[in-house]
C-alpha cells in the first residue's frame, strides 16, 4: 500500500526500492530452485505486526513440513531476512525505520544476535 493505504500503481511500485530488491533478490536467488518466483513488493501495511506474524504464520508451516519430512530452507530464509531488518540498519550502516508494535525488544534482540547467536534448534538438520 502506498501513503494512505492507497495502492500504489505497478510502475510505481516497479520503481521503487531498486537497490534494495535487487539485494533481497540476490540474496534469496540460491534457495530458489526452477520455475520458482518470488514477488518483492513496497510490503505496507500491517507491518506493525511483523513480529506477530512469525509465530502466527510461519511457524506453523515449519513445523507441518518438518512433521511430514519437507524442508525449511525457504523458511529460515523469511526469518533470517526479518531479523536483519530488525537490526534496524542496513548494509551501509544507514537506519531502516522498524516498524513494529515490540520494535525496542525486537531491534536489541536482533543486534544481540550477530554477537550472541541463538543455539541451534533440534530441526535445525532440515535446513540442509
Amino acid at each position: 500500500m502506498g501513503s494512505a493505504g492507497v495502492e500504489s500503481n505497478v510502475s510505481q511500485r516497479a520503481a521503487s526500492n531498486l537497490g534494495e530488491k535487487r539485494r533481497i533478490a540476490a540474496a534469496a536467488a540460491p534457495f530458489l530452485r526452477g520455475a520458482e518466483t518470488v514477488f518483492i513488493d513496497e510490503g505496507g501495511g500491517g507491518d506493525a505486526e511483523s513480529s506477530d506474524r512469525i509465530p502466527k504464520f510461519l511457524l506453523p508451516v515449519v513445523q507441518h513440513r518438518l512433521a511430514h519430512g519437507g524442508e525449511v530452507r525457504r523458511s529460515a530464509l523469511v526469518v533470517a531476512a526479518w531479523a536483519r531488518y530488525a537490526e534496524g540498519a542496513d548494509e551501509q550502516g544507514q537506519p531502516i525505520d522498524v516498524v513494529d508494535q515490540r520494535r525496542d525488544e525486537v531491534m536489541e534482540r536482533a543486534r544481540k544476535t550477530r554477537t550472541e547467536p541463538l543455539p541451534a534448534p533440534r530441526w535445525s538438520a532440515g535446513l540442509q
